[in-house]
């Protein structure tokens, strides 16, 4: 039921990605959010296998384990701006949707890093208020409440694992 936003697991024609211009976005970490958002505008169709394609492998001295918490912020931040500026007419429901769930996460785990994010949740929750599920906007409002919590994202984790149908409104 969920989407990969990683870029590693995809297999998509270079013709495709030149033709629509679709680039990583340079300076931020975690451009595969960005990416993978823009490759969605432009699909007409997807095909999921469930074959083991790719070993993804972890290392400590990559640019993402070694980047702070005020460095993810930033990134993230980025990320999720280029986004809610991108909606795509007539697509606005299920992009807030699905987008607004990552970015309440990201906001509970990152939020105490830069006043920036706190920013953020204002222009999410215009979003979420206009084109939101009921989920969403409950799960927006727990990040909110949870921003000062260590373990307020954990809280979050949890919530997405025992969505009600009640919250899918």
């Amino acid at each position: 039921g969920q989407f990969p936003v990683t870029a590693w697991n995809k297999l998509i024609k270079r013709s495709f990605l030149i033709e629509h211009q679709i680039k990583f976005r340079e300076g931020v970490i975690f451009e595969d959010t960005p990416w993978t958002f823009c490759m969605l505008k432009y699909l007409s169709n997807i095909i999921f296998i469930g074959d083991i394609t790719y070993n993804y492998k972890k290392r400590a001295d990559s640019i993402v384990s070694e980047a702070d918490k005020k460095e993810r912020a930033r990134s993230f931040r980025e990320n999720y701006n280029y986004i809610l500026t991108n909606l795509t007419p007539g697509h606005e429901k299920e992009e807030v949707n699905f987008y607004a769930e990552r970015f309440s996460y990201i906001y509970a785990r990152y939020s105490k890093y830069t006043t920036e994010l706190k920013d953020d949740y204002l222009l999410w929750k215009e979003k979420v208020d206009r084109y939101g599920s009921r989920y969403i906007r409950m799960r927006l409002e727990v990040s909110r409440m949870m921003e000062k919590s260590k373990w307020g994202w954990l809280v979050l984790y949890v919530i997405s694992r025992t969505k009600s149908p009640a919250f899918n409104r």
